[in-house]
């Protein structure tokens, strides 16, 4: 039996989110999230059936440590995927580390007018395709301007009843040239959706995948989470998409887990700080629906045939974003638009009890499921 040398997690001293330069933030999400998944990439595949990972985890940090406590959830969630997807190949996870349990404080139920985004300033990233593209189209047809953040080229719209798209081309992981896109606005609402995901076992995952796992979805949130500090307006509104992984640990999500359920924490960070401006947050943990994120992303032909002949049966984004916005018109703490996003939220921790029971019986019998055999499931992205 092999028991590697242990992998120490830390979280960072705690400051203020505002006071940490684009360049050190960039830093420290390297240091204490991808670091931590590169090494367990090139570790884990020198395990067999019957070894052991152990990992130490970081210290609690204090309640109102944001970046700390959204590293030190999304270490608990990581750790506990690892005891599925590990447990399943037979192999043993060794740590102190619980799940923390985490929820989005409630402001209070809102009852807004039926033209509540008639001529309010709106930004929307993620804005050239999917949910993110659905969400900005919906609000410019209901008289939003709205200021449309991705990569990629976009074109600008104008609606009847004033409402408009406004294209605006930066980089959610760039801080200054996100600064730089928008200006001096300031935003009634903002609703968050730039995000991207990757499937495999740990061990054979592309590093330029872990890396952009983590980049977009933790330190593009984190940008758009000081963005919303300075620029969200009082009684406004904050909606920060992330997915139902955030609550369920799944076999080849151990990035994809990660980085949704540090999304997850930064949303209750963020939702404590905005109350005092009145400004209402919302989670959006999605359930799957057909955005076509997952065209040519697999490697596998099979499973990639199986995702697309699936994808015809998934709800369309524009019914999720219809959905997403009715929530957080509302001021509700959570949204599950989304096929299978209330399952996942109601019996997430039912279903991972269930899947690390499993886990656990394999490795104390010293089984295990040879799905390793897979290889690499997702193409570079």
């Amino acid at each position: 039996m092999l028991c590697l040398s242990a992998l120490s997690l830390s979280v960072p001293k705690a400051r203020p989110l505002a006071s940490i330069s684009p360049p050190d933030l960039v830093r420290l999400v390297n240091e204490h999230l991808t670091q931590p998944l590169l090494w367990l990439r090139e570790q884990v595949g020198n395990l067999k059936r019957g070894d052991t990972l152990k990992i130490n985890p970081a210290p609690p940090p204090g309640r109102t440590d944001l970046l700390g406590s959204v590293f030190h959830h999304a270490h608990s969630m990581m750790i506990e995927t690892l005891r599925v997807e590990l447990g399943l190949q037979g192999i043993a996870v060794e740590s102190s580390a619980t799940r923390t349990s985490i929820t989005v404080p409630a402001l209070g139920e809102r009852d807004p007018p039926a033209n509540v985004w008639a001529g309010k300033t709106v930004l929307v990233t993620g804005a050239s395709s999917g949910l993110g593209q659905a969400t900005a189209h919906e609000l410019a047809k209901r008289g939003a301007i709205v200021q449309g953040v991705a990569r990629r080229p976009m074109k600008s719209l104008s609606f009847v009843n004033g409402g408009r798209f406004v294209p605006l081309s930066a980089d959610v992981t760039k801080y200054e040239e996100l600064l730089g896109a928008l200006g001096a606005r300031r935003f009634f609402s903002i609703i968050h959706s730039a995000g991207t995901g990757s499937i495999d076992l740990i061990q054979h995952a592309n590093p330029d995948n872990l890396h952009r796992d983590i980049d977009t979805n933790v330190l593009g949130t984190l940008n758009v989470a000081k963005l919303a500090l300075a620029r969200l307006k009082r009684n406004g509104h904050l909606a920060i998409v992330s997915s139902g992984a955030a609550r369920v640990p799944w076999v080849g999500g151990v990035s994809y887990v990660t980085a949704k359920a540090a999304q997850h924490a930064i949303a209750v960070q963020l939702a404590h700080r905005l109350r005092r401006r009145n400004a209402a947050v919302t989670a959006v943990l999605a359930g799957s629906f057909n955005s076509g994120a997952w065209v040519g992303a697999l490697k596998n032909r099979l499973l990639q045939a199986v995702v697309g002949a699936s994808a015809h049966a998934l709800p369309r984004p524009s019914r999720v974003a219809r959905q997403v916005l009715a929530d957080v018109e509302r001021g509700a703490p959570v949204s599950t638009a989304g096929l299978g996003g209330g399952t996942a939220y109601t019996f997430g921790e039912l279903m991972h009890l269930a899947s690390k029971s499993v886990a656990t019986t394999l490795t104390t019998l010293r089984l295990g499921l040879p799905i390793g055999r897979l290889g690499s499931l997702s193409a570079a992205r």
